[in-house]
């Protein structure tokens, strides 16, 4: 069966500084963690072929954007992330999103928006890559503007 996951109902906003996050809990400031895999900071949130692909990609460890990010996005909190480039945010929203893809539903289940084509197509690809090992196949697809995707 074919799955579709077009981009995610989640704000990213990026800012050069160091990174924050919020949700409606408030203001999370940086911490420092002591670095752990996907697997045993993640586990059960994060499907077993989502962990396989992480290492088989060179995903070891989590960011700590992703670890400040994530246990408040799998408990299902709106969080916006601010931080540096290249510091896991695509990461940080892609992980819960694949995580929650019901296979058994031909649908769409996630929109992603990105400011910029280069930006959706960069997430496009990462998502492409994280959702390569899944047990059914999970469309991906970026609809940009000027695109000849119909």
């Amino acid at each position: 069966m074919l799955q579709h996951v077009v981009f995610g109902l989640l704000a990213v906003a990026i800012i050069a500084e160091t990174f924050k996050v919020s949700s409606k809990t408030g203001l999370k400031p940086a911490k420092k963690f002591a670095l752990n895999s996907f697997k045993s900071s993640f586990g059960s949130n994060i499907p077993d072929w989502l962990h396989a692909n992480l290492e088989k990609l060179g995903y070891s460890e989590p960011t700590v954007a992703q670890q400040e990010s994530l246990p408040l996005i799998f408990e299902g909190e709106d969080v916006i992330l601010q931080s540096q480039t290249g510091s896991g945010k695509t990461l940080a929203y892609s992980l819960p999103i694949l995580s929650q893809i019901d296979t058994s539903r031909a649908a769409i289940q996630a929109v992603i928006v990105v400011p910029t084509r280069e930006l959706g197509m960069q997430v496009s690809a990462v998502l492409k890559q994280l959702s390569s090992g899944a047990p059914e196949k999970v469309m991906i697809m970026p609809l940009v503007e000027g695109s000849k995707n119909r």
